[in-house]
């Protein structure tokens, strides 16, 4: 069966450029209504009933709240009112134009020669009367003017009708040779369970899933399980339930697949285990089974021990997802184990050890040259990783394009669907972010959130990456990227603090940057295992545990020795920095290390330097498609271009002054060069505050505090509390 339906097989249709628009459109028109939805799932109730504003509102509204996070199927009919038609609408049809709407709502295909043959209707008829106001006939296939009038005619037929055009549609598939039609129209239209209609249906629905129509394959399986007992009830909820994970419906997989456990067939609960862990750990936050051996086969099968394999393989890589390295490395020892028992030869072990070792940042050997998806991801990263972005990219797009297509034992039955998609564009669009291309990689995760379930990859990297390019782009987080991360089940929680610290520091809220910051740190700076650019220049500059690209630990370290030079040393320090960051590649971080070196440049008096790496900064944001950092980095040098010209003409240098704080850039800058106490003992000094009244306020003896002031000196390179105060304004007016 090619399909069950346009609506029931949303999951394969393109989406258009224009349409897409539309999608991201309407999640911000419905996000500002406080209503979240995911892009993705908008993007299907759009296929089913256009893009009105106010019957989306109003449809999307009456959904349940795991209905619009893509969490569990949209139901069937969507729940569209009469009045999305006008006054009179649809209403006053006449039974024949009732009759065959219904028919063509619930038929398989748009076929004009279905319609006529089950209506007995004429071609003539279809483009008169009341059907003629809403049927379109091209070509020899028939549509309906307003796409919502399926759901709603669906919904408004009573049993009887729909019986009635499910018998007739049957029967013309049945004369025509389409088994498989005229079995779920015999099992649709049925008043009683009709066990028969498993022998085709239950292919069917595994032939679906095999091409990737995951939510044709969930529908076809569930229907199969009202009609049938035992085994095949086993097997229709197998196939139902991994259905639902392919196309991200992460609690429906749950319910279907859970179902299973403890009393359905062993060989059934085998092949459920691996997708159950990934919806169950996704769904929650946590590999569901806490104990290996309650669930390690008791029995020489290699079926059943091939699918403990594949379970314990997704339980060590979503281990790894989470950063946690104990629990994925005592999976892994289940799974080396379970792929020899299982006769596997490696094909499980092979990747899953390969998956793992590139997230959790071990060294390995590289994968083999296999055209699989496993090691496609694994290849495509680990290409990056060693400067060979554009490697790594093609071998995705091979991917995408079916090209490298080699049966993978590990991610068996996920490698066409739109859950596989959705890891693919996660990665892609990491890639060209570690490429510094900000504006494609922004398009492409547009492209990815309207088609694909993109938030539940890797621990929600998807939404963070979603957030990061609004951020590079606009200043803030767009939408569209707050439904997405909105949406996400409550397994998955991306931290909002260093999307926080990026936008007040866009901004020019250096110190509202570091609160956030420091709040983040204080969490243990919770990051994504695939490093995501934050906002290093502030620090901290430790060694960061994710997998990051050369440029990134090139940039973190630059940012640390321009960050923590000493005043004496700088002369020394800067030539080899400047030089060191021209081996920079990608143009977006080599721009952060530009806009920090000019703006350390002018604090250090060095107008003229600083003026050059500002300008290079302007250039290279601009190349990358960062708009908001080049426009940050426009103001400084706008503001940079107002200083030397007031200079020239006798002016003061003026001091920008903020409400809050008056020295809140400064108290940034030095931040990551004085402790806390040594940055408060800082402040007070360059307020005026005497030694003696310091010591009162801090309840500090005169002598801590002269010990204080005596370091603060010494790593600020000042000689006395005069120039400690001309370095404070200078440092607050240019960063």
């Amino acid at each position: 069966m090619g399909d069950t339906g346009a609506r029931r097989a949303a999951d394969t249709r393109p989406v258009s450029a224009p349409e897409a628009r539309a999608v991201l459109d309407g999640v911000g028109d419905l996000h500002a209504q406080g209503i979240v939805i995911a892009p993705h799932v908008l993007a299907r109730v759009h296929a089913r009933i256009g893009t009105s504003r106010d019957l989306v509102r109003e449809v999307v509204g009456a959904l349940s709240e795991s209905q619009r996070q893509g969490l569990r199927a949209l139901p069937f009919p969507l729940p569209v009112a009469s009045s999305a038609f006008g006054t009179d609408g649809p209403l006053g049809l006449t039974a024949t134009a009732r009759d065959a709407l219904i028919v063509l709502a619930l038929g398989t295909t748009d076929r004009l020669d279905v319609l006529l043959s089950a209506t007995g209707l004429s071609a003539d008829d279809l483009s008169t009367g009341d059907l003629g106001e809403h049927l379109d006939v091209n070509a020899g296939h028939v549509t309906m003017r307003e796409p919502a009038l399926a759901d709603w005619i669906e919904g408004c037929a009573s049993p009887a009708e729909s019986a009635s055009a499910h018998r007739r549609l049957g029967e013309f598939h049945a004369h025509e040779g389409d088994a498989v039609r005229a079995a779920w129209h015999a099992a649709r239209g049925a008043t009683a369970k009709r066990p028969e209609v498993a022998e085709l249906l239950l292919p069917a629905a595994r032939r679906l899933a095999e091409d990737g129509q995951s939510l044709a394959a969930f529908h076809v399986a569930v229907e199969v399980f009202d009609h049938v007992d035992g085994t095949d009830a086993d097997e229709a909820r197998q196939v139902a339930g991994n259905a639902a994970l392919c196309a991200g419906l992460l609690a429906d997989a749950v319910a279907w697949l859970g179902s299973l456990f403890p009393n359905g067939s062993p060989a059934h609960r085998a092949r459920a285990l691996a997708p159950l862990v990934i919806a169950e750990t996704t769904l929650r936050g946590a590999v569901p089974i806490a104990d290996a051996a309650a669930l390690r086969p008791d029995e020489d099968d290699r079926a059943v021990w091939h699918g403990w394999a594949r379970a314990a393989g997704m339980a060590a890589m979503l281990s790894a997802e989470r950063g946690a390295d104990a629990a994925m490395r005592m999976w892994l020892s289940e799974v080396r184990d379970a792929d020899v028992r299982a006769g596997a030869d490696g094909a499980i072990r092979g990747p899953a050890v390969a998956l793992c070792w590139l997230l959790s940042g071990e060294e390995s050997d590289a994968p083999p040259e296999r055209s699989t998806l496993s090691y496609g991801i694994v290849s495509a990263v680990r290409r990056a990783l060693a400067g060979e972005i554009d490697e790594g990219l093609g071998i995705l797009a091979r991917h995408e394009a079916g090209i490298a297509d080699e049966p993978d034992a590990f991610l068996q039955g996920f490698e066409h669907t739109p859950l596989a998609s959705a890891y693919r564009a996660v990665i892609e669009v990491l890639l060209r972010l570690w490429q510094g291309d900000i504006a494609t990689a922004r398009s492409r995760m547009h492209e990815a959130m309207v088609r694909h379930p993109v938030g539940f990859p890797f621990a929600g990297l998807g939404a963070v990456l979603a957030r990061r390019l609004d951020l590079a782009v606009l200043g803030e987080v767009g939408p569209a990227a707050r439904s997405l991360t909105e949406a996400l089940p409550t397994g998955i929680r991306p931290d909002l603090l260093v999307d926080r610290a990026l936008q007040a520091y866009l901004a020019g809220a250096v110190q509202d940057a570091g609160v956030q910051l420091r709040l983040w740190h204080d969490r243990g700076g919770p990051s994504p295992v695939l490093a995501v650019p934050g906002l290093e220049e502030l620090g901290p500059y430790t060694a960061s545990d994710a997998v990051e690209p050369a440029d990134q630990r090139i940039s973190l370290d630059l940012y640390r020795r321009i960050r923590t030079a000493a005043q004496g040393a700088w002369q020394r320090e800067y030539p080899d920095i400047a030089e060191r960051a021209r081996s920079v590649r990608s143009p977006f971080e080599r721009g952060r290390v530009e806009a920090l070196l000019g703006t350390t440049c002018v604090i250090r008096d060095d107008r003229a330097a600083g003026r050059l790496h500002l300008h290079a900064a302007h250039t290279l944001f601009a190349d990358a498609g960062a708009d908001a950092w080049r426009d940050s980095v426009g103001r400084k040098l706008a503001r940079l271009g107002e200083q030397i010209e007031r200079l020239a003409g006798l002016d003061t240098v003026p001091i920008n002054v903020s409400v809050l704080d008056p020295m809140a850039a400064c108290r940034a800058a030095w931040a990551p060069l004085l402790t806390e106490r040594e940055l408060q003992v800082a402040m007070l000094v360059v307020d005026g505050v005497p030694n003696r009244e310091i010591a009162d306020r801090l309840n500090l003896s005169v002598r801590t505090v002269e010990v204080h002031v005596g370091r603060v000196f010494a790593k600020l390179d000042a000689r006395s509390r005069v120039e400690l105060t001309v370095l404070a304004h200078r440092t607050n007016q240019h960063i």
